[in-house]
């Protein structure tokens, strides 16, 4: 069982390590989507990671009030999210204007930063 454990607590490390070597080492986490809100809308889900917000990288973000931001004035936009340990698009072509509870999306954002080959991540 320890080794089982060990196995899968190594295999989480390396993931970070490898999110930490390549562009993504921030990600934004998302806590919860209401519903009837643009977040849901989007097509975002509980425990998504995003990447990118159209032309932005959510690592060149200092809060998650920024990222709350963009995804308010989004249209015509490209999100980039990890889902299921997948990297997918989604293209959100209109706005959340007939919806009831605006956004409707809580986020954490998570920055690593390589040290000496281990990844450290912390929630901003």
């Amino acid at each position: 069982l320890n080794e089982k454990i060990c196995e899968g607590l190594n295999d989480i490390h390396s993931k970070y390590i490898a999110r930490c070597n390549n562009e993504m080492s921030a990600f934004a986490v998302v806590d919860e989507v209401l519903p009837n809100s643009t977040g849901e809308v989007m097509g975002l889900k509980k425990h998504d990671k995003l990447f990118r917000i159209g032309e932005f990288k959510v690592e060149d973000f200092e809060s998650c009030d920024n990222i709350v931001e963009l995804l308010e004035n989004a249209h015509n936009m490209k999100i980039v999210i990890e889902r299921d340990g997948q990297l997918l698009d989604i293209y959100f072509n209109g706005n959340g204007a007939d919806v009831d509870n605006g956004l409707g999306l809580t986020l954490q954002l998570v920055k690593c930063s390589p040290i000496s080959r281990r990844a450290k991540c912390h929630i901003v």
